[in-house]
């Protein structure tokens, strides 16, 4: 059997995402596998008036920086916790606009 390396754990923090977060650290413990868990950002359109012409650009650049950095905090929190179990954890923050 091939021995597992890392193991992705994709999360949007919410409470039915802890049991697969829970099994993935069990995971990764039993396996001496890197757990990395992994963030995609939401990033939300501003809804703006039809008679404003745009939306400042440094508005959209500091909304974007902000829930990074809220996520980013909540995966280190989660990072902790794996690693006060023995796990060794990467977290890593991703981005996109909704679909």
């Amino acid at each position: 059997m091939k021995r597992l390396h890392r193991i992705l754990c994709a999360t949007e923090f919410s409470e039915p995402w802890r049991p697969a977060w829970e099994f993935a650290q069990r995971l990764a413990r039993a396996t001496d596998a890197t757990l990395l868990l992994l963030h995609v950002v939401p990033i939300s359109w501003i809804p703006v008036p039809i008679e404003v012409p745009f939306v400042d650009p440094e508005i959209s650049r500091r909304l974007v920086k902000d829930s990074c950095r809220a996520a980013l905090e909540r995966l280190d929190q989660l990072a902790h916790e794996a690693q006060d179990l023995g796990v060794r954890v990467r977290v890593e923050i991703k981005w996109r606009p909704p679909r």
